[in-house]
């Protein structure tokens, strides 16, 4: 019997570090997420994702400070199909947002993960 539909989550803590990477390039771009030391240590090449991050660094640093942050406002902001609020598109500001809100936050919590109390319990970064 294959284990699919199951979190494996060993495989997931060992790439804990990699899913952090990119949950902080969902965050407002700020020039130290593109300082040279953010890779040191990143990645081995034997990672599964190693080729998909060198090229995500590469093309980020074709662009300005200024594109990026242009591209990440036009991105999250202003495309309501593409907001990093996951709820958000299902649900607008109905009342069912707001439960489904107070149920990932337990659910968070029986997983001993905490919020950050600034940021609603369905910020994808």
């Amino acid at each position: 019997m294959g284990e699919y539909g199951v979190i494996n989550l060993e495989k997931l803590y060992a790439y804990k570090h990699l899913f952090g990477f990119f949950a902080h390039q969902l965050t407002y771009p700020e020039k130290l997420d593109f300082h040279p030391s953010v890779m040191d240590g990143l990645a081995e090449p034997a990672d599964p994702a190693y080729e998909h991050i060198e090229r995500f660094w590469e093309l980020m640093h074709g662009y300005s400070m200024e594109e990026i942050e242009e591209m990440y406002v036009q991105t999250f902001d202003f495309q309501k199909d593409s907001t990093l609020y996951m709820t958000y598109f299902k649900f607008e500001d109905s009342k069912e947002r707001g439960q489904m809100l107070a149920k990932l936050k337990i659910l968070y919590q029986m997983f001993g993960l905490d919020m950050p109390d600034r940021e609603l319990s369905d910020y994808l970064p």
